[in-house]
């Protein structure tokens, strides 16, 4: 992960598929920076009382993490060696109610293949046409498909294929809030905006099953 403190904390995780940055508020006292093993801050972070968190590091990025009696120090590393996020170029959004694009991903990601052999399958079709949004998802044996109508729309006639793997994560960040999901479309990547956590995964490329022509019209 990597941790930003400037006019607030900003925290990073990147494995060069998918990406999440999520932004909040804390005092800092001074600015910088530092990488740190995700897994051991997880696990830290989880044991810790509910109390204040401190975060310092000095100049070799030994990482001193104090909360209440308990006080952990693990190495972090340089944050310039930390891989980029690629930029969604904002070309096109959609934006619908959480508790919604919940409902739509966990009522269709069961028919998300898992065969690498045909990645297209792997994610689920988001199709935007007369104002409706359809998500469907295929696996050579089940097909699930699921409609709503978003709450706004700069799309027509819009479709790209999300990993199935990005929106499991994507179902994590949804609560049952009234609260919106803003998606953006870029040319080779998506971002799904939740609140302050940004989720961004690359599209996936090739030709989807035509599903109106694989449901029967009576």
């Amino acid at each position: 992960l990597l941790i930003e403190a400037a006019d607030g904390v900003k925290i990073t995780g990147y494995d060069l598929v998918k990406g999440i940055y999520t932004n909040f508020a804390a005092d800092i006292s001074e600015q910088g920076s530092v990488i740190i093993s995700a897994r051991l801050f997880d696990n830290i972070i989880r044991s810790l009382p509910d109390d204040i968190v401190t975060i310092s590091t000095d100049d070799n990025n030994l990482t001193r993490i104090c909360c209440g009696n308990a006080d952990f120090s693990i190495m972090g590393m340089y944050s310039e060696s930390y891989p980029e996020l690629p930029s969604v170029e904002h070309q096109k959004a959609v934006s619908i109610p959480q508790k919604t694009m919940k409902e739509m991903i966990e009522q269709t990601i069961f028919a998300v293949s898992d065969n690498e052999a045909r990645p297209v399958y792997t994610g689920a079709l988001f199709e935007i046409e007369a104002g409706k949004l359809t998500v469907v998802a295929v696996d050579g044996y089940r097909l699930a498909l699921r409609r709503e109508t978003p709450e706004s729309s700069d799309m027509s006639d819009c479709s790209f294929i999300a990993p199935g793997t990005a929106l499991n994560d994507l179902v994590k960040m949804c609560s049952d809030a009234d609260e919106t999901v803003k998606i953006v479309v870029g040319n080779k990547h998506i971002s799904f905006s939740v609140g302050n956590c940004v989720l961004i995964t690359r599209r996936l490329e090739g030709e989807f099953l035509d599903y109106r022509k694989a449901i029967p019209k009576d």
